[in-house]
């Protein structure tokens, strides 16, 4: 049986990048897609700055690129408070069409791609070796790396401790509107109802298409919590398509390394607290595993796995770890409190300027920046 030195659980852009990487350290990597199509079903807002989209070279990238915008108004309860300007423009991404380009990439450098394979299981066999299995297929690896995404079933099979992981039900639809819209503006909607305190969404696609989402713990009122959201927001509405999946806000995991196996993406919980995103993360991050398991497996030195934790650490650590306080404050909060903080917010001031808004940091900045503010909050969370 053929040995391959990197197997890549998951195509998305986590799992894709990760092959690509590996593959150009010239290892022998496969990568394994539960459906029949990269990129399917859809989820995500598909939301990225377009600074980190240049950082990471995915030049050919901007024909998935459907729109773009610079500002997002906040609404509580669909009364405009404030908006939120960014330097740098953010893009609206056909998500199945940038995995697909993620994954063309992969295959341009070598990566094996295997379609409607679920893997079912990994166990170590001799020689520090690794045994995959799928519905009716067998492997062996030297490394695997997982970007399996929530509910990261395979990486529990193997011991990692997932607990840390806060996995949010989120729904989104795809829905045509009166073509009245203001195509640059992007909504955010804070919303009575939703637990953990969250937000829905509206980004504006095409002329009278937008993505419409939310997130609750609540995950039985999703659809009708939405539904009823769109019949607020809009005169008519008509639904496209739809998707849910889990978002994770409860921040990274403590350890994202354990023998030959490495975690990444969304199993790995390398996304923002504050709002579940993480394309741009996982991108990053698979590059880093992809690049670690290479070398690994072509110098045949497993003793550098070790490294990733410390590399992906060295990049996002310090922005997770203040979302999650950012995160975990909110949580914390009734929303007669929530409403009354952003209410004194927005009475002080309608406009945030910031620099990139993929990164909050800048947001979060402001906020704590100001003496008023900074009172205000802490008034509120006094409160609880």
């Amino acid at each position: 049986m053929k040995i391959y030195d990197v197997a890549v659980i998951g195509g998305g852009p986590a799992g894709l990048s990760a092959a690509t990487s590996a593959s150009r350290f010239n290892a022998d990597t496969i990568l394994f897609e539960e459906h029949g199509s990269i990129g399917l079903p859809w989820h995500c807002a598909g939301v990225v700055s377009s600074r980190m989209i240049r950082y990471l070279n995915l030049g050919g990238s901007e024909k998935t690129i459907l729109s773009s915008f610079d500002t997002v108004d906040v609404y509580l309860s669909l009364r405009y408070v404030f908006s939120i300007r960014s330097s740098i423009p953010q893009l609206v991404l056909d998500r199945a069409a940038f995995d697909r380009f993620l994954a063309d990439r992969a295959s341009s450098y070598g990566v094996k791609l295997i379609l409607r394979s679920r893997v079912r299981s990994l166990n170590y066999a001799d020689g520090n070796l690794i045994d995959i299995s799928t519905d009716g297929s067998s492997y062996k690896c030297r490394i695997a790396i997982l970007a399996e995404g929530l509910p990261g079933v395979l990486a529990r099979s193997l011991g990692f401790n997932l607990r840390k992981l806060t996995m949010l039900p989120s729904i989104q639809y795809l829905v045509h509107v009166a073509p009245n819209l203001d195509m640059g503006i992007v909504e955010v909607h804070l919303l009575q109802g939703l637990s953990p305190p969250f937000f829905a969404w509206v980004i504006p696609i095409d002329k009278g298409v937008c993505r419409v989402g939310l997130a609750s713990y609540r995950s039985t009122q999703l659809k009708p919590f939405i539904e009823a959201f769109l019949s607020r927001r809009f005169n008519s509405w008509r639904m496209i398509s739809k998707s849910r999946w889990l978002i994770p806000i409860g921040g990274p995991l403590d350890r994202t390394v354990k023998g030959h196996v490495i975690l990444v993406g969304d199993v790995a919980g390398q996304a923002k607290p504050t709002t579940g995103g993480g394309i741009i993360s996982s991108i990053a991050c698979g590059m880093i595993a992809g690049s670690i398991a290479g070398s690994a497996s072509v110098e045949d030195e497993y003793s550098i796995l070790d490294q990733y934790e410390s590399l992906w650490r060295s990049f996002f650590d310090f922005k997770f770890k203040i979302q999650k306080i950012a995160r975990k404050a909110v949580d914390r909060m009734r929303w007669t409190i929530l409403s009354s903080m952003v209410e004194s917010i927005s009475d002080m001031n309608r406009e945030f300027r910031v620099v990139d808004l993929d990164t909050q940091i800048d947001l979060i900045s402001k906020l704590i920046s100001s003496p008023r503010i900074v009172f205000t909050i802490l008034k509120s969370l006094l409160k609880l």
